[in-house]
């Protein structure tokens, strides 16, 4: 009668800081003809992460992945990136991926167009997946059978983007300016943990498969384009302008399925849970400040001065999770499954720490407005409430593990920072006149 233990556990770290800059300080540009003033900057940063991993044996498997995937963070120990994909960016240092164009203290003079644009382009493709399998078959004797997987996958994203003419005492030309920061930032992420136990024997069967799956997306973006303090003569059209577009597509699975038989006693038990947090940040700002600005038509075009943002954020998350659990048993069997699914997803808020009066494990005597308890477990675990309720009292203690913490008439969370998605188009103490149209838009969706 042989059993086997087999543990297995797989991290991987894939990092990528990067910058990109095009610029002219203290100049004086000058073009002839038909030339062109173009100043441009462009960022590619991409990750694509495939991970898998496997373990086998008849008697206890147990196999662990973590993958970290960051493009914008300094490099840290697993451990660090352990704690950040549980609890949130406690740890990790932001070192955002920059991508900047601009003139600066600087002179223009463009027989053709003004171009100064940056465009940064970040994704993150990441799929990992986890197996352990455990199958044990015993003719004559009792079979146990443990089958744990588990992966925590952390993916983040972090830019920089900028587009800017800064204190130009002469700026002319004789096409369209342009100023324009364009940035687009994407997480596909597909994590999945399966285990299966399988125990046959003639005395006694006893199977427990554990499949656990957690995923945090992160994706802090700021973009802002601009002409400050610029003093400018303009045949066309002048733009400043901003698009920002921020996606993230989670799947995430959990399955565990256990079978236990035998001709005495089966006893089966499955567990397995899948999480998904995901968080999209950032601001998008265009804006022509002091100075002044005169246009007139020319070249097809009728001097038009326009000002625009345009930002779009979208989160698409599939959590899943399957429990089976089947015992057969000549005399007895009993066949326990439990599944749980978590998905958090907020775009505008960051996590904040705040300090609560209680935990959940406590009953106090007494619960007044402003108590703030911290939940010790659940699929509510780490999250934090404040009261704001009539005070409570009684003959027994109140069981703080007991309340509903969705009942938004008493209870409200307390450890989402509003961080609001800002989304501007300003045009502040700059004398314009214009031959054709003035548009200042800002759109968010």
């Amino acid at each position: 009668q042989g059993t086997s233990v087999a543990v297995g556990g797989v991290i991987a770290t894939n990092l990528v800081k990067s910058s990109a800059d095009a610029y002219a300080t203290t100049s004086s540009l000058t073009t002839t003809g038909t030339g062109d003033v173009i100043i441009d900057a462009n960022n590619e940063s991409k990750i694509d992460a495939l991970i898998k991993s496997s373990i086998e044996s008849n008697g206890v498997a147990v196999g662990v992945t973590l993958a970290f995937n960051t493009i914008g963070w300094d490099a840290q120990n697993f451990l660090f990136n352990t704690v950040d994909a549980i609890v949130g960016n406690t740890l990790g240092t932001k070192s955002a991926a920059t991508t900047k164009a601009w003139t600066l203290d600087s002179t223009i003079d463009s027989a053709g167009e003004i171009s100064v644009t940056a465009d940064s382009d970040a994704r993150i493709d990441a799929r990992i997946a986890n197996s352990s399998t455990s199958i044990k078959l015993v003719p004559g004797g009792n079979a146990t059978t443990v089958a744990v997987g588990a992966v925590i996958a952390l993916n983040k994203v972090a830019t920089d983007v900028a587009a800017r003419i800064t204190n130009s005492t002469s700026l002319s030309a004789d096409d369209d300016v342009t100023v324009s920061g364009v940035d687009s930032a994407a997480i596909q992420s597909n994590v999945s943990s399966s285990s299966l136990a399988v125990a046959v024997s003639s005395d006694k069967a006893v199977s427990i498969p554990v499949s656990l799956a957690f995923s945090r997306n992160e994706i802090d973006q700021s973009v802002n384009a601009a002409m400050s303090n610029v003093v400018g003569n303009v045949t066309g059209d002048v733009a400043v302008t901003t698009s920002k577009s921020g996606d993230i597509s989670s799947e995430v699975s959990a399955t565990a399925i256990g079978v236990s038989a035998s001709a005495g006693s089966s006893i089966g038990v499955s567990g397995g849970g899948s999480l998904a947090f995901n968080t999209i940040l950032g601001t998008n700002n265009a804006l022509i400040t002091g100075g002044s600005l005169t246009t007139t038509a020319g070249g097809g075009n009728s001097g038009d001065v326009a000002v625009t943002t345009n930002d779009t954020s979208s989160i698409d998350a599939v959590v899943k999770t399957i429990a089976v659990s089947v015992a057969v048993g000549g005399s007895n069997a009993v066949g326990v499954a439990l599944g749980m699914s978590v998905a958090k997803n907020v775009i505008g808020f960051s996590n904040t720490s705040p300090t609560p009066t209680y935990d959940s494990n406590a009953n106090p005597a007494t619960l007044v407005s402003g108590n703030r308890v911290k939940v010790a477990s659940g699929p509510l675990t780490g999250r934090v409430f404040e009261y704001f309720g009539a005070t409570l009292t009684g003959s027994t203690n109140i069981h703080l593990a007991s309340q509903n913490y969705h009942d938004r008439s008493i209870w409200r969370p307390v450890d989402l920072l509003a961080n609001a998605a800002q989304v501007h188009a300003v045009v502040s103490g700059t004398n314009i006149t214009a031959a054709g149209g003035l548009n200042v838009t800002s759109q968010s969706d």
